[in-house]
């Protein structure tokens, strides 16, 4: 009798790949049509070598780079919101035994880290994930990712004030110029503004109003890449939803997409 050749390791193989192209949307968010415009451009690479065949068919475990960048399929991330409260390092330890924001979160979730840091005084939106990929990016100033606060100064702007702050400052030698700044309001003793950024530098707000000669007394985020404290109060937390990550993965699309239009 005739052997037959068995074919289900290799009906197998074939059915754990993927085209390439949706390998690339899957990975980073973008349509089929952009993976596709990606991959025939020649932006993508698969284990070093540049592939510009969107139909080439691709095992979910080989080294994919989208410009230069690993890319990969995402598992199941774990994605927290939190409104920090003053008095919390951003942190996983401090080593002065202060406490920290990892020690309001329940023990479950001891492989998550923060994306980015408020200051000790700072409160508002506070992100944790365990997905590196994603916080890279969101983190990168070269993306433009945007953070608004609202902030309290002392004093008041003077109109002068007000038109330097629109044009920027410099900060430790670069010009930060803020994306919006509105006047929201007054306290007892200075102004509440709404200001926002893209870069995240270090202590970026509180240097820019002592640049212009105010001293900010009290300040929190109240919006990163989008995602906005909602109803918590300061140091309650919750996951964020399917729907506000694939937000967020959109938003990231179009930031990456401008700056590779700039560049």
């Amino acid at each position: 009798m005739k052997k037959t050749r068995n074919n289900s390791n290799s009906t197998n193989n074939r059915n754990s790949e993927l085209r390439l192209n949706v390998f690339v949307a899957r990975a980073t968010g973008l349509s089929r049509r952009k993976a596709d415009r990606a991959v025939i451009d020649g932006r993508v690479t698969v284990n070093g070598e540049m592939v510009t065949e969107p139909a080439r068919r691709v095992s979910k475990n080989v080294s994919v780079s989208l410009d230069g960048e690993k890319i990969a399929i995402d598992r199941d991330y774990t994605w927290i919101l939190m409104n920090k409260p003053r008095g919390y390092i951003t942190s996983r330890a401090d080593e002065n035994g202060r406490p920290t924001v990892m020690e309001i979160l329940p023990d479950k979730f001891g492989r998550l880290f923060p994306v980015g840091r408020l200051d000790i005084d700072t409160t508002g939106v506070l992100l944790f994930t365990d997905d590196g990929q994603t916080t890279q990016k969101l983190l990168h100033p070269k993306y433009g990712v945007p953070r608004k606060y609202r902030v309290e100064i002392s004093g008041k702007l003077t109109e002068e004030e007000k038109e330097v702050a629109s044009r920027g400052v410099i900060i430790d030698g670069r010009r930060a110029i803020p994306g919006e700044l509105e006047l929201v309001g007054r306290s007892r003793t200075g102004e509440i503004y709404e200001i926002e950024f893209s870069e995240g530098r270090y202590h970026e707000v509180k240097k820019f109003f002592a640049v212009i000669g105010h001293e900010v007394t009290r300040l929190e985020r109240i919006s990163f890449a989008g995602i906005t404290i909602g109803k918590l109060n300061p140091g309650e937390w919750r996951t964020l939803s399917k729907i506000e990550l694939k937000s967020v993965k959109s938003r990231m699309e179009r930031y990456v997409e401008c700056n590779n239009r700039k560049s």
